[in-house]
């Protein structure tokens, strides 16, 4: 059930991608973001597509982990596609007693369905090639210009740290916890939907309980070591840019431009 979620776990490998500077393959994920987002015709999502699959090239990531990634998320994409399919006016295609579909919802869940896909995607090959620890000091590195505004750049880091590495350790506690229940008779292979969610119940209440265990745990250990928000902080590997680095970022600006000049 939680072993399809792929989404901040870190695999090692040797792969050019892991190569890259941490800050670069944010950078790169952030712009892809937003070219993703600027796409509004087929040449736009024909450079999306060869942006990611050029990503993928560079982190020699297998396509059945990928789809294995998201087909965890497989019901988010299709709710949000069915949500543009029947509740967006227009000129109408078929209709069939109170469901409508129109050509413009057809078109908009077409849209949202490659997008989620295409996002999914960018931000999975992130997690997939970048440990918890390196992308907590690229966004410290990042971050470290808003200080001057009085942002807390390290604790944000810090946060967003403790949430990627608790997030593996939380899916296989799930894991743990629906062995458990199978064990014990529990049914997740109903097909009936309600039975589904029923079944669930046994899942989520121990896996809150021991999120919470875990959340005190890390609390005491904190204090026990005289944890500090405000103390000034070093990192024992300092984050340097090199050329290929340089490049990756002057190849996303461009094919950022070119999404925008191709709309």
């Amino acid at each position: 059930m939680f072993q399809n979620i792929v989404l901040g776990q870190y695999v090692p490998g040797k792969a050019f991608a892991y190569l890259l500077d941490p800050r670069t393959k944010i950078v790169l994920t952030l712009l892809f973001v937003i070219a993703l987002f600027a796409t509004a015709s087929l040449e736009s999502y024909i450079i999306m597509f060869v942006w990611l699959t050029l990503a993928i090239i560079a982190s020699k990531v297998s396509i059945s982990l990928l789809l294995r990634g998201l087909r965890g998320f497989i019901i988010i994409v299709i709710f949000t596609s069915l949500i543009s399919l029947f509740f967006t006016e227009g000129q109408h295609l078929f209709s069939w007693y109170f469901i409508t579909i129109t050509e413009e919802g057809l078109s908009l869940a077409i849209v949202a369905f490659v997008r989620i896909l295409l996002l999914l995607s960018g931000t999975i090959l992130l997690t997939y090639t970048t440990s918890p620890q390196q992308l907590t000091n690229a966004i410290n590195y990042l971050l470290k210009p808003f200080k001057r505004i009085g942002m807390p750049a390290h604790e944000w880091a810090l946060i967003i740290s403790i949430a990627l590495r608790f997030l593996p350790v939380m899916l296989a506690e799930g894991n743990r916890i629906v062995n458990a229940q199978k064990a014990r008779g529990a049914d997740f292979g109903s097909k009936n939907p309600f039975v589904k969610v029923k079944a669930l119940i046994p899942i989520i209440v121990p896996l809150f309980n021991s999120a919470w265990q875990r959340v005190n745990e890390l609390s005491l250990a904190m204090e026990c070591r005289c944890f500090s928000p405000d103390a000034r902080r070093t990192t024992l590997r300092g984050l340097k840019m090199a050329t290929r680095d340089y490049g990756c970022i002057i190849f996303a600006i461009i094919a950022l431009l070119a999404v925008f000049f191709t709309n």
